[in-house]
């Protein structure tokens, strides 16, 4: 959000901002004459993001576009994103796909991963499990954060590949510790049910709360959940109240429930 003119006044940036503001500026008007692909698609980065211009999704994908017809890996990736997202350009699930392979076999690590995803939600490509894996696996192996939680997951539950619980379980740990949400989740979720590693309902809650901190719905349902049976944690129903209203913000719909049938608990007793 830009500042109107009387926030500017009453609240004029320090020196520092200043010089970064022209800083940023001047970098934007050098990259302009340069028509290189990574200045390029550096500049789309900008215009995409909004930093030192004025937000233009529709000028971030024709810079896109022209990085990427120079052959750029990353912005044959990004513009496969542009595709399936919709941003800047109508919404196309094929040629995503298509722009994710191209970028694939130029090995780009997340364009590999990508490719996986598609063949496992079967966006703009006939789904494909087994082919699936094999994206997922190529790109763990370079250490895409999301390719490991997906390759995870393709091992809990058996999806293009033989169940492995304990297997799954390290790669989830792998992607949680990384920081991917969904990761954090499925860890917590294994350590509480003792699904691939020995059931540890105390480090279960430490993994939830940091989904939970990232904005995971579930996870917050379930420390919620934790606190009012009293497992891994001493039972306390104003903490699982605070989490299922955390739970509830973010859209679980089980939550209120939860709330009400609390709230019927205490009126009861």
């Amino acid at each position: 959000m830009q500042l109107n003119q009387v926030d500017s006044l009453l609240h004029p940036p320090d020196k520092g901002e200043a010089m970064t503001r022209r800083a940023t500026i001047r970098s934007v008007q050098h990259e302009t004459k340069d028509q290189s692909p990574f200045s390029l698609y550096r500049r789309a980065t900008r215009y995409y993001n909004g930093d030192g211009v004025r937000r233009d999704w529709r000028k971030a994908f024709r810079l896109t576009l022209n990085a990427a017809n120079s052959g750029y890996a990353p912005a044959i990736k990004a513009l496969g994103s542009h595709y399936d997202y919709g941003i800047g350009v109508r919404k196309n699930r094929r040629l995503a796909f298509q722009k994710y392979m191209e970028a694939a076999k130029a090995g780009y690590p997340n364009a590999i991963f990508d490719v996986g995803a598609c063949f496992a939600s079967g966006a703009g490509v006939r789904r494909d499990w087994k082919k699936a894996f094999h994206y997922f696996s190529r790109a763990a192996g370079a250490n895409v954060p999301e390719a490991l939680h997906s390759l995870g997951t393709c091992y809990r539950f058996g999806q293009g590949t033989t169940r492995n619980l304990e297997k799954g379980f390290r790669l989830e740990l792998q992607a949680a510790r990384l920081g991917v949400p969904e990761a954090q989740f499925a860890v917590g979720y294994c350590l509480s049910r003792g699904e691939g590693a020995k059931s540890n309902p105390k480090e279960a809650l430490g993994w939830y709360k940091r989904a939970a901190g990232k904005g995971h719905k579930e996870a917050a349902y379930n420390v919620a959940r934790l606190y009012e049976t009293g497992r891994g944690v001493r039972a306390n129903l104003s903490a699982a109240r605070r989490w299922y209203r955390t739970a509830a913000r973010l859209g679980e719909a089980n939550a209120q429930h939860a709330l009400d049938r609390l709230r019927t608990v205490t009126v009861g007793r």
